[in-house]
C-alpha cells in the first residue's frame, strides 16, 4: 500500500508589500495599479461577492464597486501568480500585495504548499451572458462569473474549488507555521476522481 502525502511542499521566491489606506478612491486605485485583469471576492456586511476585473472594469452581479464600498469588510483580488488582500479596521483599510514567482527554487525562498477546499454549491444556473447563479438545498445561494465552471454543470460530486497558497514559516522551537495565505485561484473539480 502507497500512502500518498496530501500535500507537497515547495519553494518559491515571494515579495509582499503592506501598508494602509484611507477611502474608496484609493483603494480602487490600488487595485488598478497591480490587476487590469483577475478574480474578486469581497466581504461585505450583507453578503460575500464574487466577482471579475476584465480590462479595469469590475464584473459583479447587479453590484458596481462604488455601491459594495459603504458595506466592504475584506475583499481579495487574484491571480495565479499575484493577491491583494484588504481588509477594514475600525475606519480604514489595510492591504498586504503578495506576488510569487521562480517556483520550485530547490530550497531557495518561501516554502508553501497549495490547498483545495470546497465551495458551497450542487447546483449552477446561468443568468445572464457572464454571470451563473449556484445554490445548494440548504439555502445557500451566490454568484460566480461563468467562466469559473468551464462551461461544467455543478453536481454534489462536481464542485467549485478555491485553491490556495499557504506560506510557511518556522518558530524558533522548529515548529511550522502558516504565516500566510493567498487565493490562486477558482475552478471546478470532480470530487469522485480527487
Amino acid at each position: 500500500m502507497t500512502i500518498e502525502p496530501i500535500y507537497t511542499i515547495q519553494t518559491c521566491v515571494s515579495r509582499a508589500q503592506s501598508g494602509n489606506i484611507s477611502n474608496h478612491e484609493d483603494v480602487q486605485e490600488m487595485i488598478h495599479t497591480n490587476f487590469s485583469s483577475g478574480n474578486i471576492v469581497c466581504w461585505c456586511v450583507h453578503a460575500v461577492l464574487f466577482g471579475k476585473i476584465e480590462d479595469g472594469h469590475f464584473l459583479f452581479h447587479e453590484y458596481t464597486l462604488n455601491e459594495i464600498f459603504p458595506y466592504l469588510m475584506e475583499a481579495r483580488v487574484f491571480t495565479p501568480e499575484k493577491e491583494l488582500h484588504i481588509w477594514k479596521v475600525q475606519d480604514e483599510f489595510r492591504y498586504r500585495v503578495r506576488e510569487d514567482e521562480n517556483s520550485n527554487q530547490n530550497g531557495n525562498g518561501i516554502e508553501y504548499f497549495d490547498a483545495d477546499q470546497v465551495m458551497f454549491g450542487t447546483s449552477s444556473l446561468r443568468v445572464s451572458a457572464k454571470i451563473v447563479q449556484v445554490s445548494e438545498e440548504r439555502g445557500v445561494i451566490y454568484y460566480v462569473p461563468d467562466e469559473w465552471l468551464q462551461n461544467k454543470e455543478l453536481s454534489p460530486l462536481n464542485r467549485l474549488i478555491l485553491r490556495t497558497r499557504n506560506y510557511i514559516t518556522y518558530a524558533t522551537s522548529g515548529q511550522a507555521t502558516i504565516f500566510d495565505t493567498r487565493f490562486l485561484h477558482i475552478f471546478v473539480k470532480n470530487l469522485e476522481r480527487a
